[in-house]
């Protein structure tokens, strides 16, 4: 069972250097899918639902090294949990809770029932 566990983790690790792969070199673009779009394009190459591909991409995104310009790169958002997710350490959930980026946003202000003034 630990070994199966560890291959998984393996490849969601592998995975997501494949999703950051296709931003960074550019051939998301080139495919005509835009940065906001990537989910897309990795929706029709795994046929994984589309929140699990946003899911992928933000992942990719916080723990790959994002292109600056040029030549140029960004040092990677999480660069311990990177470390982890490649070692297989970390599990796809351990991720997401690690930024507040992938958790969900906690609705505040007013609720809708809120009387109105007249």
């Amino acid at each position: 069972m630990r070994q199966a566990c560890q291959a998984h983790l393996r490849s969601y690790a592998e995975l997501v250097a494949a999703v950051a792969a296709l931003e960074n070199r550019g051939i998301a673009a080139a495919d005509g899918f835009p940065v906001r779009r990537v989910a897309q394009l990795v929706k029709q190459l795994t046929r994984l639902s589309l929140a699990d591909c946003r899911a992928l991409v933000k992942v990719a995104r916080m723990t790959s090294r994002q292109p600056a310009g040029g030549s140029c790169f960004t040092e990677t958002e999480l660069p311990a949990t990177a470390a982890a997710l490649a070692d297989g350490a970390v599990n796809p959930s351990h991720v997401r809770e690690s930024s507040p980026r992938c958790r969900p946003c906690r609705r505040t202000g007013p609720t809708a029932t809120a009387s109105k003034p007249h």
